[in-house]
């Protein structure tokens, strides 16, 4: 799997965010987004992944160096971040439910499985509004790791883990980045550990 940024710009009303980036992501390796606050992380991460569009310029994905359509591309794909919504209607099993309805776990991992692992045993049965932030985050971040997904974005991924959440998430991510493209946006060094590329990013002042 290979994304590619070809001049890239985004504008949010008269200023503009993102200007003229240019990129190549590849399968196998891990890259970082870095950058303070304002300077268009979350925003180039959403841009990349298709859920949003630029301004100007075009993404490429491809497998195998045959161009992928962009109706295709979503089943390829896995997100996680704070601001994404969970059906907190529901359960965690009926969440995961719904998810194998689109998109299988690596693995063949199982239900009970994915729930031990995210270390969810014992609120099974509770609704996932009923969650604290950190077990929101974890299961958040236990659906887009573990899925069956060429390519896996993570959005400030400790964001809300106390100390021991945030090594499970290092540890969980170790084992399942490897045949994968994994972009992290973040300004938390802790999310970089295991990044091959790191991609700074500057605040726009026009």
């Amino acid at each position: 799997m290979k994304i590619v940024a070809n001049s890239i710009y985004k504008r949010f009303y008269r200023n503009w965010i993102i200007k003229d980036f240019n990129y190549t992501f590849n399968q196998g390796q891990v890259y970082g987004i870095a950058g303070s606050n304002g300077s268009g992380k979350s925003t180039l991460l959403q841009i990349l992944s298709g859920m949003m569009g630029p301004s100007k310029g075009q993404i490429h994905y491809s497998i195998d160096g045959k161009e992928l359509e962009e109706e295709n591309w979503f089943s390829k794909i896995s997100y996680a971040a704070p601001y994404a919504d969970v059906y907190d209607y529901m359960n965690v099993k009926e969440l995961i439910q719904h998810q194998q309805h689109f998109k299988k776990f690596r693995s063949n991992i199982s239900s009970t499985d994915f729930i031990e692992t995210c270390y969810l045993s014992g609120h099974e049965d509770k609704l996932i509004k009923y969650y604290s932030s950190g077990m929101k985050q974890r299961l958040k971040l236990g659906l887009a790791i573990l899925a069956d997904s060429s390519v896996l974005f993570l959005d400030e991924p400790i964001s809300n883990l106390d100390d021991r959440a945030k090594l499970w998430c290092k540890q969980l991510l170790q084992n399942h980045c490897e045949d994968r493209l994994v972009i992290i946006a973040s300004n938390e060094p802790e999310d970089f550990e295991l990044v091959n590329y790191k991609i700074e990013l500057e605040i726009n002042i026009k």
